[in-house]
């Protein structure tokens, strides 16, 4: 097998004392060390030297060999988790689809008529600024970037309340025509002028979540696409009047019809959320695991049957 000169290479089975993948978990763990020691602008980049003078503790190959065996359990578990979650968001897809379109050939409405547009300034000193995130929705920028990307001066940004929407009109990766994402998980935030929000009307008979629903399904991009248009200097940034987007029309079944389709959605959310943690746990363990089993603070039962998440059978 040919590598190209930016990769190093080591044959373990030749050396005698190394079992591979003991040495993959290995480094692994020592992947802030490796950093650190990084050189270069544009690649960063590790010299040979560096990994000649390394000195790999490492008990005897069977134990090694079982420890590898114990870790690639634990991946193994992961990725099936993973998979399970990309499988679960497909479906979920489908039926967030599925029981939109149910009702696209009834009743239906301006968005105008349902929603008003918020355009108050932020007068009362807020300081969480939010981003809208296609996956996660309107998002505190401290979470999301670790830091505020926001100038200082936040009075010209809007005022938004739990359960406002803002439209964020610009083209990314699976949203052609932007996205529409509501406040959920905060009491109020401020954003960008350059989103468009809104809020439902009081007594307004569409459901905050089924409108959102309505949003995630893209069954408003056939009417978004022709009014649609990236602006002169493009950046993904679409030129979209206000006036145009409270025009387009939105399915207004009744409100059973809607609580109906949202529990059906949130009962799909959750299995999503709850296969999320699962994985997010068994990479937790995981880690746990690299640090007590490379560094001998606990030794394993050579002979011993694994089970991810659980322990040692032997």
């Amino acid at each position: 097998m040919a590598v190209s000169q930016h990769f190093i290479a080591w044959d373990c089975r030749a050396m005698g004392v190394l079992e591979p993948w003991y040495l993959y978990y290995w480094l692994q763990t020592h992947k802030g060390y490796f950093e650190r020691m990084a050189v270069g602008s544009t690649i960063k980049t590790i010299g040979l030297p560096l990994f000649k003078r390394l000195t790999i503790s490492h008990p005897p190959l069977p134990e090694q060999r079982k420890i590898a065996e114990i870790l690639r359990t634990w991946d193994d578990a992961i990725e099936r988790a993973n998979t399970l979650v990309v499988r679960l968001r497909g479906q979920h897809r489908l039926l967030l689809q599925g029981l939109i379109a149910r009702h696209a050939h009834g009743s239906h409405v301006a968005l105008g008529d349902l929603v008003e547009p918020v355009k108050a300034k932020n007068a009362v000193g807020e300081t969480n600024v939010l981003t809208s995130s296609a996956r996660e929705g309107l998002v505190s920028q401290t979470e999301y970037f670790n830091k505020s990307v926001a100038g200082k001066n936040l009075a010209g940004y809007y005022l938004l309340h739990r359960g406002d929407f803002a439209y964020n009109r610009s083209s990314s990766a699976g949203h052609p025509f932007g996205a529409i994402r509501r406040l959920d998980r905060y009491d109020r935030g401020v954003i960008s002028t350059l989103y468009l929000c809104f809020r439902l009307q009081e007594n307004s008979p569409m459901s905050g979540t089924f409108l959102q629903n309505i949003f995630n399904s893209e069954l408003l991009d056939r009417q978004l696409s022709p009014i649609c248009h990236e602006g002169a200097r493009s950046h993904g940034l679409l030129n979209i009047a206000q006036a145009d987007f409270f025009e387009l029309v939105v399915p207004v079944p009744s409100r059973e019809a809607q609580e109906i389709a949202n529990r059906a959605l949130a009962a799909s959310s959750s299995e999503i959320r709850l296969v999320k943690r699962k994985a997010e746990l068994l990479r937790t363990q995981k880690q746990g695991l690299m640090q007590k089993l490379l560094t001998g603070q606990v030794r394993v039962n050579v002979a011993a049957d694994i089970n991810a998440g659980g322990q040692d059978n032997g």
